[in-house]
């Protein structure tokens, strides 16, 4: 078969064509009229001419029963200024409108390809070298006619005789069918419609009001118009589609005979016609072998004149040529397939606990759409040769049955990344190897910071089980506190956090009491909150709670899927602040350490970074872990200290100290009765300053302190609600009256 390249008269190469001469009509040669596109592309007979006023889109439909009369109607049309399409079918005689229930016959199948921005094929040449890639491999001989639709190309492949509609709809429908297999991008709503109607030869196209646009002839430019053996046209056509699309033709539109082979085959016709035997047989199932003896016999006895035994042998190893080709493109597409989904395997899972798409690179859980957004420039044929079907690659892997599929994410130290119940393991360890070596600088840090024995001692078991223990939980918390800055709290316990990968360990500021998200917890084993300050200091306390004691975190990270995780974080607070961290007398979660207040000097911060930097992280880790921790207990509560007395202390506010000093006076005393309203007045009293009986309820119910069902009663008539600092069954028992006079003898309040 001749190439497109020289058919168009254009040199081989990707521009088949050149852009400028799409838009040049003076540049074309003479191109058949406009009665001899008519004649090859439908039948004699009764059709329909379908025009569009320019600027108000009106249609405008006129019926004829002969060319010449549809040749004035367009000529009219075009004379206008108007979009001009023809219908292709002819119509039954005395039909009342284009409907496909009133075609009837055929003279050609037709294939509009769409060209411009956002579309396929770019540019017109784009899908001139489509064209030609798509016939060589199928094996179709160049379509008959290739116009320029002033936009995009139409191909029009001409039968040698008007075929019925039923004819014709098989052999449209298999074309379509045939170019979606191939990944020949046309528009299939033109394919399989008998009503279909087409721009005219010679009109313009009027679609874009800035670029009014010719429709001229690209093929042929001069001569006459090749028409093609229907029947060997049709084998091709459904000897190139796939074994199970040509079974379903068979279905839909069952063979009505066999394969005509004309007796005599003339010059013109001996390629397109041994073409269609070779593919006849080959849908037969015939061997290669068989198909070559029997175009050589045909060719001998039929073919005037006849061809070249090469020639022959060329056409019939066509289909030999495109079962290689077939599988070659069967295997590259499964190492295609095979090489994507592996690459995102790799960096991928989906969490089945979860039902979120994990990225292990990261240890972030990622939103679908942007994950499919991120590879949308990558796309994977997941289809066949025969029915190309690329998808972007991050869809594909969603739905791809090796998709890499996690039962969950766990952190389980020491455990490689896939553990074999099918869970994804986030734990990447240390950022050294352990060696033993010089610890001196940060035992020297150490002791300076923390002069107590007794504080030392607890903290370096609490860092060392740490490292030993990574995903142990623990119940209790550091805070440590001095005065000034620049002391080496930072230094000292970021180094220790440093061991850890950067997706284990964290350090974060007074921010995230406020923040919503937290996503700064996730795969975290050690977080250092630093600079914390008193400021909403209750209400930051609630919230520490939660972080040290909740066996859960909630993860909610900033347009990212929210995802739940055990919470394995150990927490250390610095601050420069006495009630850095609110505590109440009865805290069991924080271990409080008063640091000592002389900062470090430039000299002495130089020398342990030198000796952090020359081999201390690995001497640091080495040391840790292998220091005796078997009398840490890491859920125990944490211990008191004069440092926690003194914090707590801190914390409190003139109320309260007031109220502790009274409650510790009147406990003494053996006076357990108490009133809000005795003490409200009592506190104005000794300190000439107001507070409400509210505040004082709220400080009595912050430690505890509880009140007696029932009111007392006065020999006066009065009421008054009661709290009892001991022995409160003892008075639940009693009536209001006995309460009363109970309350009473204890001259709390002699106004009472």
């Amino acid at each position: 078969m001749e190439d497109l390249d020289t058919t168009l008269g254009v040199a081989s190469s990707p521009t088949l064509i050149p852009r400028a001469s799409f838009l040049q009509p003076e540049c074309q040669q003479e191109i058949p009229a406009l009665r001899q596109w008519l004649n090859a592309t439908r039948p004699e007979g009764r059709g329909y001419v379908f025009s569009i006023i320019k600027n108000n889109n009106t249609p405008r439909q006129s019926v004829f029963d002969d060319h010449a009369k549809a040749a004035e109607l367009i000529t009219a049309a075009i004379t206008r200024n108007e979009d001009v399409f023809v219908a292709l079918a002819r119509f039954q005689e005395g039909s009342t409108g284009r409907k496909s229930e009133f075609a009837e016959s055929f003279l050609s199948v037709w294939v509009d390809i769409d060209c411009g921005e956002g579309k396929h094929y770019k540019y017109q040449d784009e899908a001139i070298a489509a064209t030609q890639s798509f016939c060589i491999q199928c094996g179709l001989p160049k379509p008959s006619l290739i116009l320029n639709s002033g936009g995009g190309i139409h191909l029009y492949w001409c039968f040698d005789r008007e075929v019925d509609v039923s004819q014709w709809q098989p052999i449209s429908q298999d074309l379509k069918a045939l170019c979606n297999s191939k990944g020949f991008r046309v528009d299939p709503a033109v394919m399989g419609d008998p009503a279909r109607v087409m721009r005219v030869l010679g009109s313009v196209n009027y679609k874009l009001a800035d670029n009014h646009r010719p429709v001229e002839m690209f093929h042929p430019q001069s001569g006459e118009i090749n028409r093609h053996d229907f029947q060997s046209l049709y084998a091709l056509i459904k000897a190139g589609l796939p074994k199970k699309l040509q079974f379903l033709s068979d279905l839909i539109y069952p063979p009505a005979s066999k394969f005509h082979l004309p007796e005599k085959i003339i010059e013109g016709h001996r390629n397109s016609t041994l073409l269609g035997f070779a593919g006849q047989l080959r849908v037969k199932g015939v061997g290669q072998s068989d198909i070559e003896q029997q175009l050589f016999a045909t060719n001998r006895t039929r073919c005037t004149p006849p061809l070249d035994d090469d020639e022959v042998l060329s056409i019939a190893k066509r289909y030999s040529l495109g079962d290689e080709r077939k599988n070659n493109a069967n295997t590259q597409a499964e190492d295609k397939e095979e090489d994507g989904i592996s690459e995102l395997n790799a960096k991928f899972a989906w969490d089945l606990n979860q039902m979120n798409l994990y990225n292990i690179d990261t240890g972030r859980y990622v939103q679908k759409d942007r994950f499919i957004t991120q590879y949308a420039n990558r796309l994977l044929d997941v289809g066949t040769p025969e029915r190309p079907r690329p998808v972007q690659l991050g869809t594909a892997w969603l739905t791809n049955q090796r998709r890499r599929d996690a039962t969950r994410v766990v952190m389980i130290p020491g455990k490689p990344e896939s553990l074999p119940d099918g869970s994804v393991n986030s734990w990447r360890g240390f950022t050294c190897d352990p060696i033993p070596g010089d610890v001196g600088p940060f035992v020297s840090l150490l002791k300076r910071l923390i002069p107590d024995v007794t504080e030392r001692r607890y903290v370096l078991s609490w860092l060392a089980y740490l490292v030993q223990n990574p995903a142990q939980k623990f119940n209790v918390a550091l805070v440590v506190w001095s005065s000034q800055q620049g002391t080496g709290k930072s230094l000292l316990f970021e180094m220790v956090g440093n061991l850890f990968d950067e997706r284990h360990f964290s350090v974060v500021g007074q921010e995230v009491f406020s923040d919503g998200f937290t996503d700064w917890q996730a795969h975290k084993v050690f977080v250092i909150c630093d600079e914390v300050s008193s400021t909403d200091k209750r209400i930051i306390a609630d919230r520490l709670k939660g972080w040290i004691t909740a066996s859960k975190n909630n993860i909610n990270s900033k347009n990212e899927p929210k995802f739940s995780q055990p919470n394995l974080i150990k927490y250390v607070f610095l601050s420069n602040h006495p009630d850095a961290v609110y505590l109440s007398d009865k805290d069991r979660r924080h271990y409080v350490v008063e640091a000592i207040s002389q900062r470090l000097s430039d000299e002495e911060i130089r020398v342990f970074v030198y000796w952090r930097q020359n081999g201390g992280y690995s001497a640091l880790l080495d040391y840790l872990l292998k220091l005796n921790t078997k009398s840490f207990n890491p859920t125990a509560p944490a211990p008191n200290s004069n440092s926690k007395q003194a914090m707590v202390e801190d914390n409190k506010s003139d109320v309260e100290r007031w109220l502790d000093s009274v409650l510790e006076e009147l406990t003494e005393a053996n006076k357990p009765l108490i009133s809000a309203e005795g003490l409200s007045t009592r506190y104005s009293a000794d300190t000439n300053n107001r507070c409400s009986s509210k505040t004082i309820t709220g400080v009595l119910r912050k430690r505890g302190i509880q009140r007696i069902a029932k009111q007392a009663r006065f020999q006066k008539g009065g009421k008054v609600r009661l709290y009892a600092l001991n022995d409160v069954a003892r008075f639940d028992a009693m009536t209001d009256k006995e309460l009363g006079l109970e309350f009473q003898r204890q001259v709390l309040d002699r106004d009472v």
